[in-house]
């Protein structure tokens, strides 16, 4: 985490994977696991009585509807513990961070970045972007939706507040104006 806790830390990371674009603002997040479990148990719910048939339409019906045409498309199925994310006037900047253990809790703190996966959305890729409250009770964590023209998304999940990073909720605050409620 010490490779981003700080914004010009976080600006020097982009330039180190050749994304020199100016930035309107870099957030942090993480990727939220909880749409995966959701979609996972009602498909497979929906299924459940048909026993291992069940279980291989299930799978048929949630991994066959991703296409996977280029490497964008590819690093969106792995699954990441986190992002730093540059938002730009062009599209969107995304390098992955990686835990080397299980993450117990949401912490920042173990993260690596992995600049070798590091990839650009353009704006031309994108449907939408959607930004929400986690829920009714909770707005100090924003649900983070994009979607790709061909309708695959990434998920997140991301703190509005983080101590380790003081940027966050400045940046956080500008993505969330641009997105949020539109």
């Amino acid at each position: 985490m010490e490779e981003f806790n700080t914004i010009e830390k976080a600006k020097e990371l982009f330039r180190s994977v050749g994304d020199e674009s100016e930035e309107k603002c870099i957030i942090f997040a993480y990727y939220d696991t909880t749409k995966e479990t959701m979609q996972a148990g009602i498909v497979g719910g929906a299924f459940a009585g048909a026993g291992a048939i069940g279980g291989a339409i299930a799978g048929a019906v949630i991994g066959g509807t991703k296409q996977q045409p280029t490497y964008i498309f590819n690093e969106l199925n792995n699954r990441r513990d986190g992002y730093l994310i540059k938002l730009t006037n062009n599209g969107i900047g995304i390098i992955p961070l990686d835990n080397d253990g299980i993450m117990w809790s949401f912490s920042s703190a173990k993260l690596k970045p992995n600049l070798s996966s590091y990839f650009f959305i353009s704006f031309e890729q994108i449907q939408s972007i959607i930004v929400k409250d986690l829920n009714i009770f909770n707005k100090s964590i924003k649900r983070i939706k994009i979607v790709l023209i061909n309708n695959q998304n990434l998920c997140l999940l991301s703190k509005v507040n983080l101590k380790q990073m003081p940027y966050q909720t400045e940046n956080l605050a500008k993505f969330v104006e641009q997105y949020q409620n539109k």
